[in-house]
C-alpha cells in the first residue's frame, strides 16, 4: 500500500551542509511519471542549460524518448 507524499528523502545543500526543505526527489531510472514529469520540466523552464542537462542525463540513463509518447 502506498504511503503517499511523506518525507523519505532529506535533501542537503552541498555548499553549505543545510537541510533544504520542501524538495520533492524525482528518480526516473525508478519511475516513468517522474521521468515524464523531468522532460515537461526541461520543456518549460526558462533555463537553458539546465534543460539540456536534464536531458542529456535522461539520455545517458537511455531515458531518451519516453517523454514523446
Amino acid at each position: 500500500m502506498s504511503k503517499g507524499l511523506y518525507n523519505k528523502y532529506t535533501v542537503i545543500n552541498n555548499e553549505t551542509g543545510q537541510v533544504v526543505g520542501g524538495c520533492f526527489v524525482l528518480r526516473p531510472h525508478k519511475d516513468f511519471a517522474a521521468c515524464m514529469a523531468m522532460y515537461e520540466y526541461a520543456d518549460r523552464t526558462n533555463d537553458v542549460e539546465l534543460a539540456q542537462d536534464i536531458r542529456e542525463m535522461l539520455k545517458q540513463k537511455n531515458l531518451e524518448g519516453l517523454g514523446d509518447e
